[in-house]
């Protein structure tokens, strides 16, 4: 079988990242709440989503990475690069989204609530982000997940400038899995029907 490697993703490998994340928050209660469950419209709607998220993050410079093994993508995550002044992305993606995949103005609204909300939860300064991690849905258990979370914090501990990491989860259960990695609580928000949780973990220099 080999061992699983992990690789910066390009254009080439769009549609095997959509697979891929589309599967693995196919029952996130956050992607729930913007398209529905269960139907093939709704699968529909969140492929183009994360097909947009993807072309998104490799234009704003994020590093978008996958984990491979046996020639298969099993996972991938998108680490949003540090910044060090106010956030646009809810304007970005606000005007991005109502384009080209078509979001109800209702939706647009909630991801822009959501983004101000999670990215308020960070220290400001250079703080990287963890946007989006996921393990093919079918391939949970077998410890895709830990390597590149581990491969995410090596990197952010490397930067010798950064504050540390944050992210978020609507899944309550997560958090505490979270936590053994070193992550805090530093917030918990409602943003329309979901309950966000926002971690943030220090570099090494900060603790």
């Amino acid at each position: 079988m080999g061992t699983p490697t992990l690789s910066a993703l390009t254009e080439r490998d769009r549609a095997d990242f959509v697979d891929v994340t589309s599967g693995a928050f196919a029952a996130d209660p956050w992607y729930v709440a913007l398209f529905g469950a269960h139907s093939p419209d709704s699968e529909r709607r969140r492929r183009e989503f994360f097909a947009f998220l993807f072309d998104l993050s490799l234009w704003t410079g994020s590093e978008v990475r996958g984990l491979r093994h046996a020639g298969r993508l099993v996972g991938a995550y998108i680490l949003d690069a540090p910044v060090t002044q106010g956030w646009a992305w809810p304007r970005v993606v606000v005007r991005a989204l109502t384009g080209p995949i078509g979001l109800s103005w209702r939706n647009a609204r909630l991801i822009a609530a959501y983004l101000r909300h999670t990215r308020a939860a960070l220290p400001r300064g250079r703080t990287h982000y963890l946007a989006l991690i996921g393990v093919d849905a079918g391939l949970r258990g077998q410890g895709y997940g830990r390597i590149m979370l581990d491969d995410i914090l090596a990197r952010v501990d490397d930067d010798p400038l950064a504050l540390g990491i944050g992210l978020d989860t609507e899944n309550a259960e997560n958090v505490g899995l979270y936590q053994r990695f070193g992550f805090a609580l530093a917030a918990t928000t409602v943003v329309g029907p979901v309950n966000v949780h926002c971690l943030f973990r220090p570099s090494p220099r900060e603790r």
